[in-house]
């Protein structure tokens, strides 16, 4: 674990089995990297590591600023599928209809993906829909994707 000067921001790895998860803390936000290590972290048992990872988040926030995040565990783990799953549907769509990601257009629908913002609700104007949808949090669990790292998709 690392921290800037002003302790504003805290960076963290979290090590799942070999697995490495980036997580970002700032005041009322925190930012998880949305790389090929969170594919594969979410390649089997969505849920539960969704509740492993949310516990640990949260436990570290609170003990970074002294005070608990202000954010449901279960719209929490919801805004980071929405986020990961997005970019999932976003480049099997281009794939499909072959096209280029690599084009300004694509970058821009792929560009919310890239690092998961989940903020209070405010710093994130979308904190109202995961709220919405947290009691769903187990349906919508069952119904993810299994094994996203394996389709060829995320370098």
């Amino acid at each position: 674990m690392s921290a800037s000067l002003n302790n504003l921001i805290t960076y963290k790895t979290y090590t799942f089995h070999t697995i490495p998860i980036q997580v970002v803390f700032e005041e009322g936000i925190i930012r998880i990297t949305n790389d090929l290590q969170l594919w594969i972290f979410y390649d089997q048992h969505i849920i539960e590591r969704t509740v492993w990872l949310v516990n640990r988040i949260k436990q570290d926030y609170n003990e970074f600023f002294g005070k608990p995040l202000a954010i449901s565990n279960r719209s929490l783990g919801l805004e980071i599928w929405g986020h990961l799953y997005y970019e999932v549907f976003i480049l099997r769509f281009s794939k499909l209809f072959r096209l280029d990601i690599r084009s300004r257009r694509m970058k821009n629908l792929l560009k919310p993906a890239q690092i998961i913002d989940c903020g209070e609700s405010d710093k994130d104007s979308n904190r109202r829909l995961w709220n919405l949808l947290a009691p769903l949090f187990s349906f919508i669990g069952k119904l993810l994707p299994l094994n996203i790292s394996k389709i060829g998709l995320k370098d």
